[in-house]
């Protein structure tokens, strides 16, 4: 379609006509393949009745899909030069609400509940999509899952080794914090590698899809989540150190006695001698609910 600015010669003609300089900072890397967009649209399984918060519009490529499928779309967008663009882009499409924001510092539940046609009920959830800054990909994935919102799935574009992190097992080389941290707030998707002519300008790294279906409760239940994620942070923090001389020598508020820590993990028949990236989530919580109480607190 004429209209769908998801080409590379139409981007280009709106940023000339506009005089927008793209800005390396902010990672903007512009959608401008309609078969990856439609991907997105599928992976997320957008219904008509569907309310969408996108973050970090661009020049609007995937908002025109949206809009198509979707009974309200919001689009957050940081940079302020974007939005004569964004006008420009979606003024045939009313169902869209574009808003001016760092998505870091917003209230997703309260962004969605101001727009315009909004009531956001209890229990009523909306999904979330996005091509992620690929330099502030982790801070945004963990702000939305943290955050207790209503959302139904996270869809989201990103650089392909933070796909293969958040989807990784342990004892591989992708496993880490942020593995741990993303399976334990939700179900992790892979959507597919994305190529890098299905952006303008084209990156540097390689792109994947991935999707997000927060968990209504977590897989494992520890006695506190702070100190469980202590302790996944100790185990990851040097993945040559054995996992007792990980938990002990970590920095931060916590200070642990060696031998009662050896103790424990012998006591849960997990070998002290172990590498921190080989424990699961579950064995994670096994040992966090186990020193926990010798903390004293």
């Amino acid at each position: 379609m004429d209209s769908y600015i998801a080409h590379v010669k139409r981007a280009r003609t709106l940023i000339r006509r506009h005089e927008f300089r793209v800005k390396k900072k902010l990672g903007q890397h512009f959608m401008v393949s309609p078969r990856v967009l439609q991907r997105i649209i599928e992976l997320a399984e957008i219904q008509p009745e569907d309310r969408v918060l996108e973050i970090g519009p661009g020049l609007g490529a995937l908002t025109q899909f949206l809009a198509e499928k979707a009974q309200q779309v919001v689009a957050v967008e940081i940079d302020t030069t974007l939005l004569p663009l964004l006008r420009e882009t979606l003024a045939g499409y009313p169902q869209v609400q574009v808003v001016q924001g760092d998505i870091l510092q917003v209230n997703l539940d309260e962004v969605m509940q101001a727009a315009k046609g909004s009531a956001l009920e209890v229990n009523s959830q909306y999904k979330v999509v996005g091509n992620l800054p690929y330099y502030i990909t982790s801070p945004i994935v963990m702000k939305v899952l943290e955050g207790g919102y209503q959302i139904g799935n996270l869809v989201m574009l990103v650089q392909k080794e933070v796909a293969q992190r958040m989807a990784a097992k342990p004892a591989t080389k992708e496993y880490g914090l942020l593995s741990v941290a993303v399976q334990f707030y939700a179900e992790v998707y892979c959507g597919g590698e994305v190529p890098r002519d299905a952006f303008w300008p084209q990156p540097e790294v390689e792109s994947a899809l991935v999707k997000l279906v927060p968990r209504k409760e977590p897989p494992v239940k520890v006695i506190d989540r702070p100190f469980f994620f202590w302790v996944a942070r100790a185990a990851f923090g040097q993945r040559r150190k054995t996992l007792l001389n990980a938990l002990v020598g970590a920095p931060g508020p916590f200070k642990l006695n060696r031998e009662e820590v050896e103790s424990h993990l012998v006591n849960l028949n997990i070998d002290p001698r172990r590498r921190g990236e080989t424990l699961n989530l579950a064995e994670l919580a096994e040992v966090s609910n186990r020193l926990y109480p010798i903390l004293g607190i």
